[in-house]
């Protein structure tokens, strides 16, 4: 089962090859943004966090 390919501003995604490449680093903070960005029509999102090893960033909108 393959996901949507999608190509936006922050990432663009290739669901063939179950690949997707970021503009920026993908650290927390950056990450939240490109979720965000692909979400925000679709759920009513106020807060997002992110945690990975020693990193933690969170946003609210």
């Amino acid at each position: 089962m393959l996901g949507k390919a999608f190509d936006t501003p922050l990432a663009t995604a290739y669901p063939n090859f179950r690949l997707v490449f970021v503009e920026k680093v993908s650290t927390c903070e950056n990450l939240i943004e490109v979720f965000y960005s692909l979400l925000k029509d679709q759920l009513n999102i106020k807060k997002m966090t992110f945690v990975s090893g020693d990193n933690c960033a969170s946003a609210e909108f």
